[in-house]
């Protein structure tokens, strides 16, 4: 087993979800607050 990513630790996969997971809830948010400042 020679895959290339088990030399990557595991706090630094977890930050990289945790980034990716923080960003698409922001851009929700931005869409939502987008809807209402339009409604307004």
């Amino acid at each position: 087993m020679d895959g290339g990513r088990e030399d990557i630790p595991l706090p630094m996969i977890l930050s990289e979800a945790l980034i990716v997971l923080l960003k698409s809830e922001i851009e929700k948010n931005l869409l939502e607050a987008k809807k209402q400042f339009e409604e307004i």
